[in-house]
């Protein structure tokens, strides 16, 4: 079994376990209330500020505006394999992220604890599925196929920040629960294997710089 093949399998196996236990007790784990109350006391406005504008990097919206852009750029330059990876990894966590909501219908966390009112199911996180889908592909992209090893470790390091802030924003804001997050980095890290897999067989030399 290859390395990648190893942590998808697991991956999948993680996030499949956890799904099982929200599905057999559709309410808190204990950690997710201990969190949800500890970071509520830890809250304040300069802090809620910062961490609605981290979210919005996670937001559909900007996800999609992102996407496309990358789509238009990579289909101009010929590099068909690195798109077909992209959209399978994106398009991929999107679609099963809006199948789960709907299929789990957990309820998210009320105010006095959240920030905000999400209208949508809260399991899995939409926004830490999908930025570790998109930037999590891209950052792999990046440590792989850049010139320069210092610069591409910090994209890639930095990409990698992204989505683990904006899976936190979403703790901090009170508009996930702790299990909602870590499930969406799970089946978020499962998509961007399989759009590298996808990306490997579509090319002989899919990392080439050229």
């Amino acid at each position: 079994m290859t390395p990648s093949r190893l942590v998808f399998g697991s991956t999948l196996l993680f996030f499949l376990g956890l799904t099982s236990l929200v599905v057999a007790d559709n309410t808190f784990f204990s950690l997710d209330s201990k969190m949800e109350t500890a970071l509520f006391m830890l809250q304040n406005d300069n802090a809620v500020t910062f961490f609605k504008i981290i979210t919005t990097f996670g937001n559909t919206s900007f996800v999609a505006l992102v996407t496309l852009l990358l789509t238009l750029y990579l289909y101009h330059k010929k590099k068909l394999s690195l798109l077909a990876g992209l959209l399978v990894s994106v398009l991929g966590s999107s679609l099963s992220v809006f199948i789960l909501k709907g299929f789990i219908e957990r309820t998210r966390p009320t105010p006095p604890f959240a920030a905000f009112l999400e209208p949508s199911f809260a399991y899995p996180s939409g926004h830490a599925t999908i930025a570790v889908a998109l930037y999590g592909f891209l950052a792999f992209v990046l440590l792989v196929t850049h010139a320069h090893i210092h610069y591409r470790r910090f994209i890639a390091s930095t990409l990698v920040s992204l989505f683990f802030l904006i899976g936190f924003s979403r703790l901090y804001l009170g508009v996930h629960y702790l299990s909602d997050v870590v499930a969406g980095f799970a089946l978020g890290t499962a998509w961007v294997i399989v759009g590298i897999h996808i990306l490997r067989i579509k090319s002989e030399n899919p990392f080439s710089t050229r």
